[in-house]
């Protein structure tokens, strides 16, 4: 059973969110990305609930265009959710996987700022984050 004040801890923190989410929205933010709405910048993650949508709607070509990484961030969510059971169980305890997994993904990360950063969708500057309105 949850404790009362594990409750209350999980409703505050919601309420941040929300709060902050309610707070962008007014100052006319259209992401959801958190990184995004405060730095402008793109985070690692961006694309990936694009990437995830038009997997699920069989576009494969567009899902590898937003996030090519996205079957990799399912297999690391697997092997953390059945980390108690078979081979995930080894997947979870071996730090050489973690360990490629983030360099993976922070090679990548870089790699599309390099490259696309900041003229081409997902990894266009958002000019209506909190920062860049708060410095221009």
């Amino acid at each position: 059973m949850i404790s009362k004040k594990k409750i209350i801890t999980i409703l505050m923190f919601l309420g941040i969110i929300l709060g902050y989410y309610a707070l962008t929205y007014l100052l006319g933010a259209r992401t959801l990305c958190f990184f995004k709405n405060t730095f402008g910048l793109p985070c690692p993650g961006c694309g990936m609930t694009r990437s995830t949508l038009a997997f699920l709607s069989g576009d494969i070509a567009a899902s590898l265009y937003y996030h090519p990484l996205l079957l990799m961030v399912a297999l690391c969510f697997s092997v953390f959710l059945f980390r108690n059971t078979g081979p995930f169980n080894a997947l979870y305890k071996s730090n050489k996987f973690w360990i490629f997994c983030l360099v993976l993904f922070v090679g990548y990360y870089a790699y599309r700022m390099s490259y696309m950063f900041p003229h081409t969708k997902p990894m266009d500057f958002y000019k209506d984050g909190l920062l860049p309105r708060l410095f221009s």
